[in-house]
Order: structure tokens, then sequence, then C-alpha cells
């Protein structure tokens, strides 16, 4: 029998900042290569690799996704449902593609498609916003090297101390989680309080209060959560799991063969194994410390 261990999901993004999540696949593992343990400890082994990658992916998806905060319309505006679209949404780095069309007779209003693109004005991002945009990228860089670690688990077999290990399970909880939840901080920065891609917007159209004067949750946000999670949960699972080793060999045991021995008629000899009775196992000797 062979036990099939899902392996890590695939992250790609096109020229067009459109995410594309390829099905994790399956790695077969043989229980032969791990003969004191089972398909479900061989999984468990995997785990850690697992995790770190929906962590990356999440991570990602908060970082070059266009929707993790919105403005909505403002409630108390009268504006015609044909003028203004319902929501603009933007992230730390691309915001939704919306323009604005103007026609000579009738008013001007907003289109909005389903594509990201880059801020259309960058100009005033505070220190703020570019301090998330740096928090985010460092997570992915740190995140991403050590997890190379953990998908190829299998080869670092007695190959990386405990310490080593344990090492980088606090560099997930204590650096990577806490760079991660730094990006929360895009509801503080002007990105949030003053965006100037809306006022840019309610400038053109001479319609000033068109949206809220602060952003809120999105989608993108909610993929945060859930990256901040995971990447602490790496490293829950990294020491839980414990460093690639050897499979432990069973105790040495005594066991007793009775062999048969028979001359022939030629003169030659011939033995063979009649049964063999296996005895209690051999206590291994102990070392003063």
């Amino acid at each position: 029998t062979r036990c099939f261990v899902p392996w890590p999901p695939l992250l790609f993004i096109t020229k067009r900042n459109k995410l594309i999540l390829s099905l994790p696949f399956a790695v077969s593992v043989t229980p032969a290569q791990h003969k004191n343990m089972s398909c479900l400890q061989i999984i468990v082994m995997f785990l850690p690799a697992l995790i770190v990658s929906f962590a990356f992916t999440t991570s990602a998806l908060n970082s070059f996704w266009c929707e993790s905060i919105q403005f909505t319309v403002n409630q108390d505006t009268d504006v015609d449902d044909s003028f203004a679209v319902e929501s603009l949404h933007f992230g730390m780095w691309y915001q939704k593609r919306t323009r604005i069309v103007e026609n000579a007779i009738n008013p001007s209003y907003l289109e909005q498609q389903q594509s990201c693109e880059e801020w259309t004005t960058d100009a005033d991002a505070d220190g703020t916003l570019q301090a998330i945009r740096a928090s985010s990228l460092i997570t992915l860089i740190v995140g991403g090297l050590l997890a190379i670690i953990l998908w190829f688990r299998p080869c670092l077999v007695d190959r990386i101390s405990k310490r080593t290990w344990r090492a980088i399970a606090v560099v997930y909880m204590a650096f990577v989680t806490p760079m991660q939840a730094l990006t929360f901080l895009l509801f503080q920065s002007n990105a949030c309080t003053e965006n100037p891609v809306v006022a840019l917007i309610e400038h053109t159209l001479n319609r000033e209060d068109l949206y809220e004067t602060k952003c809120s949750w999105d989608q993108g946000s909610t993929a945060n959560v859930f990256a901040t999670f995971l990447w602490f949960s790496t490293g829950i699972a990294m020491i839980y799991v414990g460093e690639p080793l050897s499979p432990q060999r069973g105790p040495p045991e005594i066991q007793t063969v009775t062999y048969e021995r028979t001359k022939m008629p030629d003169g030659t000899v011939s033995v063979n194994e009649v049964a063999v009775v296996k005895g209690t196992t051999v206590a291994l000797p102990t070392k003063d410390v």
C-alpha cells in the first residue's frame, strides 16, 4: 500500500495581476520506507509544509490583491445608480480598475472592471502605507525562503538539528507572524482615511462626499486574518512534528533458531532451518551521565 500525501498548492500571479491557484498534488510515500510509521503519521510529518503553503498563499492574496479595503457609496448622498459604482476596492499595491467615462451630452459616470491595476496616484502614500508594503514583502520573502526547508523535509532527514528546526519555528511565530499582523495598519494609513484616488474621483466628478470618508473591511483583509493565523500555526506544527529524523528501529531481540543437519548418501551434508522462536527484547546497556 501507499500513502498519498497532499503537497503544497502553487500560486501564480500573471502579468495582469490575476491570481491562479493550482490544485494541490499528491506525493506517494511507501510505508515500507518508514517501517514504524502509519500512513496517518506520515501525513502528519508533512503537516508543516501544507500549513505554510496556505499561509504563503493567503499572505500573497492580502498583499497583491486589489480588494483588501473598500469605500462604499455614502448613504446620505442622493446618487443615481447609473452614475457611481457601489464600492471602490483597494489593496496595498493595487486598486480595482475604475475609470471615469466622460460624455459631452450625458453626465460623467464611473465604470468598474473585474481586474486590478496599480494605484493611479501614489504620490500621497504616507509613511504608514510604505511601512505596511515593506512589512508585507519581508513576510513573503522570509516566510517563503524558510518554507523551502519545509517543502523539502524528506531530503533533510538527519541533516538538520533540533535546535535549528526549533529556531525556524520561533522565527515563524515571533517574527513572520507579527510582520504579517502589521499589515492591518492599512486601516490607519491614508489609503483608508484620506485615499487620494477616491478624492481624485470625487473632485473630477464634482461630487463631494460621494463615498464614505473611511474605508471598510474587504475580502483581502479576511485573507490577512487567515495568513496571520497560519504563519503562527506553522511554527506550532513544526514543534509538534519535530525535526526530520530517520525512523527508529525496533529494539534488538534474542531468538532461537533450530537447524536440521542431514548427511546425504553421497557424503555431502545439508543444513536446513527448521524453526525460529522469537525470544525477549534485549535490554540496551545504560550509560552513566
